[in-house]
């Protein structure tokens, strides 16, 4: 996971992601906020070569079920990302994008450590709350799926 991680940022952040255990229970698991964020430029460029945007593969706030329904619950829809927590008082994060006119997609990254986790994820709301407000965001154009992808897989 992680040599796979490293070869997608440019090579001055590869020492920036550090993963031991998938899971996140390495005891040096490390990534910085902006190998974080290479990371979702990364999977967003890669989406957009099948005509996708990062809707299609992460949850969107206030709308999929998980650990973003009830985040920032005023701004339904202006997430999308993934969030991350290890321990009550371990790490928590939460790394995503906000849809904006002026900026187009913008990427984001708020990784805590050492506070507890709803000290932490009050803190990670709030900073989304005012970056929606500086960049004027807008609610992803998504709607929840009727039925889950893998109900319509096929096997061939």
């Amino acid at each position: 996971v992680e040599e796979r991680a490293r070869a997608r940022v440019a090579p001055e952040m590869r020492a920036e992601i550090v993963i031991d255990n998938g899971a996140g229970a390495g005891a040096t698991n490390r990534m910085s906020p902006r190998a974080a964020v290479a990371l979702l430029r990364a999977l967003a460029s890669d989406l957009a070569r099948d005509g996708k945007d990062l809707t299609a593969v992460l949850p969107v706030s206030g709308i999929d079920p998980g650990t973003l329904e009830q985040r920032v619950p005023e701004s339904r829809g202006i997430v999308v990302g993934k969030t991350g927590t290890y321990g009550s008082l371990g790490a928590s994060a939460l790394a995503g994008a906000l849809s904006t006119p002026r900026r187009g997609v913008v990427f984001f990254a708020v990784l805590n450590h050492g506070l507890a986790v709803p000290d932490a994820r009050a803190r990670q709301d709030a900073f989304v709350r005012a970056l929606a407000a500086a960049t004027e965001a807008q609610p992803w154009p998504y709607t929840t799926p009727m039925s889950s992808p893998y109900l319509e897989a096929e096997v061939q």
